[in-house]
């Protein structure tokens, strides 16, 4: 379905049906002009995923691409414990898609118990997808698709991306706020469904002259949040990746 902006008239939020994993369709039918892979990923969440998607799919991301999105990987909420703290943490339940390129969606339920649960990214950055270094003119930072603050786990590449610091915060940790004030409103077991979709092109990619967009790179991040899966949205932004920080101090950007 189309992406709908903030919707002042929503219902209220609850929780989402299981969840369904993909399975491939057959691939001889004619290409539907208006199709985008964020629509693909959700209909195949409800079981709709025809074989125009598939064949829509093939031709954009290739055949290798698409049968790691047809593998998507479904997690269970689990507990881990930080080394050294012996403390147990509770991470929320994800699904992520991943393509050729690295992940191209993230989703999960958000509950008020998920909020603050998830951990730091710890996984090297030559493994984080799109990662161009920490130093100018990058100022990449590996950022999370599920936040940290909403119980996203930081030891799972499948979850981070390379960003810039200006997008990683304060840009994406906008999504969090927006999260925690809508099951703050929604009342006691409330719960909203996150999509997170990573655009690996140049159209929205918004970094300085000195660090141009190349291939393989993360363009933008698009977040929706819904009252639940295949319901309504309840908000919606892109974040372009790129953004930096001032370093003027670092006697650079």
């Amino acid at each position: 379905m189309d992406r709908a902006k903030r919707n002042a008239h929503a219902s209220p939020v609850s929780a989402h049906p299981g969840q369904r994993t993909l399975s491939p369709a057959p691939a001889a039918v004619a290409l539907e002009p208006s199709i985008s892979a964020a629509g693909v990923l959700r209909r195949a969440r409800s079981g709709a995923l025809t074989a125009g998607d598939v064949l829509h799919l093939q031709r954009t991301l290739g055949n290798r691409a698409v049968g790691r999105l047809l593998a998507a990987r479904h997690a269970e909420p689990r507990l881990t414990s930080p080394a050294g703290s012996g403390v147990l943490q509770r991470l929320v339940a994800a699904t992520y898609y991943g393509g050729a390129a690295g992940p191209v969606m993230a989703t999960a339920t958000i509950t008020p118990a998920d909020l603050g649960t998830g951990t730091a990214a710890s996984v090297a950055n030559g493994f984080v997808a799109g990662h161009m270094g920490n130093g100018h003119p990058y100022h990449h930072e590996r950022g999370h698709l599920i936040g940290k603050q909403l119980g996203g786990d930081g030891a799972d590449g499948q979850n981070l991306v390379g960003l810039s610091d200006g997008t990683n915060a304060p840009l994406m940790a906008d999504i969090e706020g927006h999260v925690r004030d809508l099951i703050a409103a929604a009342g006691v077991g409330a719960s909203v469904y996150l999509e997170v979709t990573v655009d690996y092109s140049a159209t929205h990619y918004n970094g300085p002259a000195a660090a141009p967009y190349v291939a393989g790179m993360v363009g933008s991040i698009e977040v929706t949040i819904f009252d639940t899966a295949g319901g309504t949205a309840l908000y919606t932004q892109r974040y372009p990746n790129g953004v930096v920080k001032n370093h003027a101090a670092a006697g650079c950007c």
